[in-house]
């Protein structure tokens, strides 16, 4: 009968959320905090659910309470980072897509993608025969180097320069260029980090990163960054990464980007970020075959100074 009482799935509940929010915290210890530390928002969303619940418990409501603030803080404290600001002026529209190397339906994600006609388009997990798909629309196309088989690629209608990849397919990879639409010169970089599905993984992902931080902290022009980072905000790794790279998020929400199966309640591995420019808010949508949502902003110039 004990299945039956409503403490029993409760309890049954909190004991794997409450596991999974303190592991999170061991992250910088070993890989299965760093797996954890992005789930922490999750879990800490139904802690805090179970505490409404059963909040006239006494001490199990305290320990619940407790152990939801321990999971979300990373994500509060994140939240509080300067963002940029929305533009007021001039706009392109910017998407990032991992398309998934071994999409079965590639062509209809492609129509997907293309009919929009996004302004830019980076393009993780890209193939060798998904440039003929580009040069039917962009006449500006530029790719990563080191590996053609889940390359990155920007397309542009606007003029596109390459400046530099750091070829190591061990990392991901990456891929940067001068951009130049009609409100002023722009370097874009398209990155993919990767997978951190073992804890050497997990290095190759934060070397790449060190890389392209150093890389995009020289930049003078504006920045648009943009890709699967294979990071969310709870791990150090990304702190380390906007403040050396000097880079700045979005306002409002990160939006889920994978799986996904999980659509907005997945978690943020997809990234846009901004150096001198304003940036709307992020936007995600799911593409056809496809484990990852895309995703889509506006930018532009920064807006004048109030006067």
């Amino acid at each position: 009968m004990w299945l039956t009482q409503p403490s029993t799935w409760l309890t049954a509940l909190a004991v794997p959320a409450g596991a999974l929010a303190l592991l999170g915290y061991t992250a910088s210890w070993w890989f299965p905090g760093e797996l954890a530390s992005h789930w922490t928002l999750h879990a800490g969303a139904v802690l805090l659910a179970l505490w409404a619940l059963w909040f006239r418990r006494g001490w199990p409501a305290l320990v619940l309470l407790v152990l939801a603030a321990a999971a979300l803080a990373p994500w509060v404290q994140s939240a509080w980072r300067d963002r940029a600001p929305v533009p007021a002026g001039p706009v392109s529209t910017v998407v990032s897509a991992n398309l998934y190397t071994k999409n079965p339906r590639r062509s209809q994600a492609w129509d997907e993608l293309l009919a929009d006609e996004p302004d830019l388009l980076a393009v993780e997990e890209a193939l060798p025969r998904d440039l003929d798909e580009l040069s039917v629309r962009y006449q500006h196309v530029v790719t990563s180097t080191g590996r053609r088989h889940g390359m990155n690629i920007l397309a542009s209608r606007w003029p596109l320069r390459f400046l530099w990849s750091p070829g190591n397919s061990q990392w991901g990879a990456a891929v940067a260029a001068t951009w130049e639409p009609p409100w002023g010169r722009t370097t874009v970089v398209a990155i993919h980090s990767k997978s951190p599905t073992t804890a050497n993984n997990a290095v190759h992902r934060d070397e790449i990163l060190l890389v392209i931080a150093q890389w995009t902290a020289a930049c003078t022009d504006p920045v648009i960054l943009l890709g699967d980072a294979n990071c969310t905000h709870a791990v150090a790794t990304w702190d380390r990464f906007l403040s050396g790279a000097r880079l700045m998020e979005p306002p409002g929400p990160q939006p889920g980007t994978w799986p996904d199966q999980l659509g907005p309640f997945g978690i943020g591995i997809d990234h846009l970020l901004v150096r001198g420019l304003a940036c709307g808010p992020v936007s995600a949508r799911a593409i056809s075959g496809s484990d990852h949502r895309t995703i889509q902003a506006q930018v532009g110039p920064l807006p004048p100074p109030a006067k």
